[in-house]
């Protein structure tokens, strides 16, 4: 008898992922590229249904992340994370890498423009993660401030 690894989501048979019964549409300007800290567009939620950005600039990138919040420096004080996760200091506005996983402090500093996403100019992108999401944009000063159009639902 053949073995199986399946994934660890949960079986949409047994628990149904709940309708979005609120959808809210918003815009957030976001800071420039060198600002610190970055731009928070959302909350982390669990009831989070959908969740789209639109870079409403046309002619200017911006970046985006997912990360965790708080309000240690995970490269001094061990820290729970996977390789790649994302961390933002609070106080201080930097992002941090993790380089391996576990509860480590193996931490770099990072930057949205390395370890995060792109979405050009007139473009959107919708988000899966239930994660707080930041963004930046990908000029250190672009001609007019990027406005992100949020659509946002809950369930």
């Amino acid at each position: 008898m053949p073995y199986f690894e399946y994934a660890s989501f949960p079986n949409s048979r047994q628990r149904n992922r709940s309708p979005t019964r609120v959808a809210n549409t918003s815009q957030v300007t976001i800071n420039n590229l060198g600002d610190t800290p970055a731009t928070k567009l959302v909350d982390a939620d669990e009831n989070r249904t959908s969740l789209t950005l639109e870079n409403t600039s046309t002619t200017n990138d911006l970046y985006y992340g997912y990360v965790t919040e708080g309000v240690i420096d995970p490269s001094a004080i061990a820290t729970f994370g996977l390789i790649n996760d994302m961390y933002m200091n609070t106080v201080s506005g930097l992002i941090y890498v993790k380089a391996d996983d576990g509860i480590t402090t193996n931490w770099a500093i990072t930057t949205l423009q390395v370890s995060g996403f792109l979405i050009r100019a007139a473009q959107s992108v919708d988000i899966l993660s239930l994660q707080v999401v930041v963004a930046q944009a990908a000029d250190l000063a672009p001609v007019t401030p990027i406005v992100v159009d949020l659509d946002y639902g809950r369930g």
